[in-house]
């Protein structure tokens, strides 16, 4: 496959975490207006869990499973993810074994594959990165979608109401404040105040991808998803991720982001 030629599982294992923007879609469906009260008071829960004390970090072990072009597969894994956008990806074989490290810190990505004794270095949003990732994701939005928070700077709820044959929340359109573009369509639960379904919309405000999330660990009174499902017509199939293990919401030590490549490895700089 296509995702293995640089960096092997570690690539394919990013490319799971961050589609979360690719390509064209469908038209996303139209909301019918809520009637009040019930309009009022969804929205004071939506801002009520927008409000929510912010996560700065995430400690977790993942599983994660895909199925793309009929090809199916699965691989464990840990994650450690700051606020502001660096990152930590390991990949362990299934006796735990680490097969693959990936570190983005200080707009630079090291990619360390360990069976083949090979690493790659470049600019975060270099040449490496757009290989796999769409080029206008950017890794401070990785934290917030994965924990099922509103990956904006500035959001602003722009509609909100029901979908014809969709039940079980009501549906908010939320975009960047003041921007025309990165709309984000979102079935929020009130009365247990999570998010159900982000749809990310492309400009031409078209389904890019879906989002759906279920079950939850419970940390520092904040409800974390522990499934991540994402399917989309541009990926042509569908990854699940598994939240397994929540070890911290706190800030990770620096000393994790710190990876020394071996010196008998090959490395190679990536524009």
């Amino acid at each position: 496959m296509m995702y293995f030629r640089k960096a092997g599982m570690l690539q394919f294992f990013m490319l799971a975490l961050l589609v979360f923007f690719a390509g064209c879609g469908t038209k996303i469906p139209r909301l019918e207006p809520l009637a009040e009260p019930d309009r009022s008071h969804a929205l004071a829960r939506f801002q009520e869990f927008a409000e929510q004390q912010s996560v700065q970090a995430l400690d977790a072990d993942i599983h994660l499973r895909w199925s793309v072009m009929g090809q199916k597969g699965n691989v464990d894994g840990t994650m450690q993810l700051l606020a502001g956008g660096t990152f930590r990806v390991n990949i362990v074989d299934p006796i735990g074994r680490p097969l693959a490290i990936g570190v983005g810190k200080d707009e630079e990505l090291t990619v360390i594959e360990i069976p083949s004794g090979r690493a790659f270095q470049g600019p975060l949003y270099g040449d490496l990165w757009k290989e796999y990732i769409p080029a206008k994701l950017k890794a401070e939005q990785l934290l917030p979608l994965i924990l099922g928070r509103i990956p904006l700077k500035d959001a602003e709820v722009t509609e909100i109401g029901t979908v014809e044959g969709e039940t079980g929340g009501v549906w908010l359109t939320v975009q960047e404040r003041g921007r025309e573009n990165g709309v984000h369509r979102i079935c929020f639960d009130p009365l247990h105040s999570v998010i159900l379904r982000d749809i990310i919309t492309n400009d031409s405000r078209e389904s890019a991808l879906n989002v759906r999330y279920d079950g939850y660990h419970v940390m520092d009174n904040l409800k974390i998803p522990s499934l991540i499902e994402i399917t989309g017509e541009d990926i042509r199939g569908s990854y699940a991720i598994d939240v397994t293990t929540v070890y911290s919401l706190e800030a990770v030590s620096p000393e994790v982001f710190s990876v020394s490549i071996p010196q008998h490895f090959s490395i190679e700089q990536v524009p």
